[in-house]
């Protein structure tokens, strides 16, 4: 009969899937001896003597650059009685939210090529001029970009509201989001937004606002020698 202290341990290792996640938890476990592990560098599978094995624990990766990184395991009965494994590459990890892109907004007031602006300021698109009355949005449109862009429809909310007023909806062909409104909306005088939040399979998440000024102060004639003139148009309707 073979010694206790003969028969080689045996090492599980807890992989994880990789599905895509903010982190990734990779646990071990030995039938004897003590556990011990070493992590090796991104696309390095190293595992056996030469490494600088620390006491074992569970670790969590929740890095990009983790993706490719092995962790090599060694078990130890004896010196003479040691396994070793190692685990699956991580993979999966992804920590990067999506970035808001070119939005474009046109209203009868504004029509083709509409109000574009290239990139928001942290998440903000700030619209000029301000928007004056009878003025309608005929549309809005922005351009997400993510490696993993989560496509289904993303709630918009107007001005803060708990409800959510129509869906941004996304074009594969275009590859871009087109707001399909609810319910109209008539602003008041003053500042407005429309917010959405967009988010990517891993499910990091950007919000990106569009501001905008509705301007209602009384219009003013002025009249001069043989001409008058009525100065703006004030009030925006919300509702495409």
């Amino acid at each position: 009969m073979t010694p206790l202290s003969a028969v080689p341990p045996v090492i599980t290792i807890v992989n994880p899937d990789t599905t895509l996640a903010l982190s990734k938890t990779i646990t071990a476990s030995t039938n004897a001896g003590t556990l011990s592990m070493f992590v090796n560098p991104a696309g390095v599978t190293t595992c056996g003597s030469s490494l600088a094995f620390v006491p074992y624990s569970s670790i969590t990766f929740s890095s990009e650059a983790d993706n490719t990184k092995t962790v090599c395991y060694k078990a130890e009965v004896n010196a003479s009685n040691l396994t070793y494994a190692l685990s699956n590459p991580i993979a999966g990890i992804d920590t990067t939210p999506p970035v808001g892109g070119l939005l474009t907004a046109m209203t009868i007031n504004h029509p083709a090529p509409g109000i574009i602006i290239t990139s928001p300021t942290a998440g903000m698109y700030a619209l000029t001029p301000a928007l004056r009355r009878y003025d309608v949005f005929t549309s809005l449109s922005v351009v997400v970009t993510d490696n993993n862009l989560n496509t289904a429809n993303v709630p918009v909310f107007i001005d803060g509201s708990g409800s959510a007023n129509g869906n941004m909806v996304y074009d594969v062909v275009g590859g871009v989001w087109n707001y399909v409104p609810g319910t109209p909306v008539a602003f008041t005088e003053g500042t407005h937004d429309i917010s959405a939040t967009f988010r990517d399979n891993a499910t990091n998440t950007t919000i990106l606002t569009v501001s905008f000024m509705s301007d209602q102060t009384n219009p003013r004639i002025d009249t001069i020698p043989d001409q008058t003139y009525t100065e703006g148009d004030i009030l925006i309707i919300g509702g495409f």
